[in-house]
Protein backbone atom coordinates (compact mmCIF):
# COMPACT_ATOMS: atom_id res chain seq x y z
CA UNK A 1 0.00 0.00 0.00
CA UNK A 2 1.49 3.35 -1.03
CA UNK A 3 1.04 6.47 1.05
CA UNK A 4 2.22 9.67 -0.50
CA UNK A 5 2.64 13.06 1.08
CA UNK A 6 3.09 15.56 -1.73
CA UNK A 7 3.13 19.23 -2.60
CA UNK A 8 -0.17 20.86 -3.42
CA UNK A 9 -1.79 19.22 -6.39
CA UNK A 10 -5.31 18.60 -7.53
CA UNK A 11 -6.83 15.61 -5.84
CA UNK A 12 -4.46 15.54 -2.84
CA UNK A 13 -6.31 15.44 0.47
CA UNK A 14 -5.23 18.32 2.74
CA UNK A 15 -3.93 17.60 6.24
CA UNK A 16 -4.16 20.30 8.89
CA UNK A 17 -1.97 19.83 11.98
CA UNK A 18 -3.53 21.93 14.75
CA UNK A 19 -2.75 22.71 18.36
CA UNK A 20 -5.58 23.02 20.86
CA UNK A 21 -4.96 26.77 20.95
CA UNK A 22 -5.21 27.16 17.17
CA UNK A 23 -8.18 24.87 16.72
CA UNK A 24 -10.96 27.36 17.69
CA UNK A 25 -9.72 29.96 15.16
CA UNK A 26 -9.43 27.28 12.46
CA UNK A 27 -12.92 26.05 13.32
CA UNK A 28 -14.44 29.53 12.91
CA UNK A 29 -13.22 29.64 9.29
CA UNK A 30 -14.35 26.09 8.47
CA UNK A 31 -17.62 25.48 6.62
CA UNK A 32 -20.62 24.83 8.87
CA UNK A 33 -20.86 21.24 7.62
CA UNK A 34 -17.29 20.58 8.82
CA UNK A 35 -17.87 22.34 12.17
CA UNK A 36 -20.95 20.17 12.74
CA UNK A 37 -19.07 17.01 11.78
CA UNK A 38 -16.16 17.75 14.10
CA UNK A 39 -18.52 18.57 16.97
CA UNK A 40 -20.44 15.32 16.42
CA UNK A 41 -17.28 13.20 16.62
CA UNK A 42 -15.83 15.17 19.53
CA UNK A 43 -12.59 16.25 17.87
CA UNK A 44 -10.74 18.84 19.98
CA UNK A 45 -7.13 18.68 18.67
CA UNK A 46 -5.95 16.37 21.46
CA UNK A 47 -2.40 15.17 20.82
CA UNK A 48 -2.32 12.14 18.53
CA UNK A 49 -6.03 12.22 17.68
CA UNK A 50 -7.12 12.63 14.08
CA UNK A 51 -10.37 13.32 12.28
CA UNK A 52 -11.39 12.28 8.78
CA UNK A 53 -13.68 14.99 7.44
CA UNK A 54 -16.01 14.04 4.57
CA UNK A 55 -16.89 16.46 1.80
CA UNK A 56 -20.33 17.16 0.37
CA UNK A 57 -20.04 14.10 -1.89
CA UNK A 58 -19.18 11.84 1.05
CA UNK A 59 -15.55 11.39 -0.06
CA UNK A 60 -12.66 12.29 2.22
CA UNK A 61 -12.21 16.07 2.02
CA UNK A 62 -9.58 16.73 4.69
CA UNK A 63 -7.74 15.25 7.64
CA UNK A 64 -7.13 17.03 10.93
CA UNK A 65 -4.42 15.90 13.33
CA UNK A 66 -4.33 17.17 16.89
CA UNK A 67 -1.07 18.34 18.43
CA UNK A 68 -2.40 18.98 21.93
CA UNK A 69 -0.85 22.07 23.50
CA UNK A 70 2.01 21.86 20.99
CA UNK A 71 4.58 22.85 23.60
CA UNK A 72 7.14 20.13 22.89
CA UNK A 73 8.71 21.10 19.56
CA UNK A 74 11.05 18.06 19.69
CA UNK A 75 8.06 15.71 19.62
CA UNK A 76 6.40 17.39 16.63
CA UNK A 77 8.44 15.33 14.18
CA UNK A 78 6.27 12.37 15.19
CA UNK A 79 2.93 14.21 14.95
CA UNK A 80 2.07 12.65 11.57
CA UNK A 81 3.78 9.30 12.17
CA UNK A 82 0.58 7.49 13.11
CA UNK A 83 -1.39 8.70 10.11
CA UNK A 84 -0.05 6.61 7.21
CA UNK A 85 -1.47 3.37 8.59
CA UNK A 86 -4.68 5.02 9.85
CA UNK A 87 -5.66 6.75 6.60
CA UNK A 88 -7.18 5.33 3.45
CA UNK A 89 -4.79 5.00 0.53
CA UNK A 90 -4.56 8.34 -1.27
CA UNK A 91 -2.26 11.28 -1.89
CA UNK A 92 -2.07 13.79 0.94
CA UNK A 93 -0.57 17.26 1.38
CA UNK A 94 0.21 19.42 4.41
CA UNK A 95 -2.22 22.31 4.22
CA UNK A 96 -1.75 23.84 7.68
CA UNK A 97 0.96 23.54 10.30
CA UNK A 98 1.16 25.37 13.61
CA UNK A 99 3.30 28.45 13.98
CA UNK A 100 6.92 27.50 14.58
CA UNK A 101 6.49 23.97 13.23
CA UNK A 102 8.81 22.82 10.47
CA UNK A 103 6.81 21.16 7.66
CA UNK A 104 9.95 19.26 6.62
CA UNK A 105 10.20 17.63 10.05
CA UNK A 106 6.52 16.71 9.97
CA UNK A 107 6.97 15.15 6.51
CA UNK A 108 10.07 13.28 7.74
CA UNK A 109 8.06 11.76 10.59
CA UNK A 110 5.46 10.66 8.02
CA UNK A 111 8.16 9.13 5.80
CA UNK A 112 9.88 7.29 8.65
CA UNK A 113 6.55 5.80 9.71
CA UNK A 114 6.01 4.30 6.25
CA UNK A 115 9.43 2.68 6.00
CA UNK A 116 9.68 -1.07 6.39
CA UNK A 117 12.80 -3.21 5.96
CA UNK A 118 11.44 -6.46 4.59
CA UNK A 119 14.52 -8.18 3.20
CA UNK A 120 14.57 -10.85 5.92
CA UNK A 121 10.86 -11.01 6.59
CA UNK A 122 9.12 -14.31 6.23
CA UNK A 123 7.38 -14.60 2.89
CA UNK A 124 3.61 -14.81 3.11
CA UNK A 125 2.19 -18.28 2.65
CA UNK A 126 0.33 -18.95 -0.58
Amino acid sequence: MAFSLIDETEGAVPIAALTKGEFPAWLEKAPKRERNWLASIGFSAEAGKHALVPGESGKLARVLIGLGDGADADERIWALAGLPMALPEASYRLAAVPGGADPTHLALGWALATYAFTRYSAKPRS
